[in-house]
């Protein structure tokens, strides 16, 4: 299992979600994780994609002798 550093406040409130839902800490903390990862997936594939469009383009202009 990996070791996660939280901070006071989010640990707090973890432990309140925890006791209010009647769910493990850790199972709130996945679920939150997953669903911030799921979120920001597009704009992750949105940065990868201008990396791309970049990589090309410095490529043209090298091919073209600029």
């Amino acid at each position: 299992m990996n070791t996660m550093v939280v901070n006071k406040k989010i640990k707090a409130e973890l432990k309140d979600a925890s006791r209010f839902l009647g769910l493990d800490e850790k199972d709130i903390f996945d679920r939150a994780l997953a669903f911030y990862l799921y979120s920001i997936k597009n704009k992750i594939a949105l940065k990868k994609e201008m990396e791309s469009w970049d990589t090309l383009s410095d490529e043209a202009f090298l091919k073209m002798g600029f």
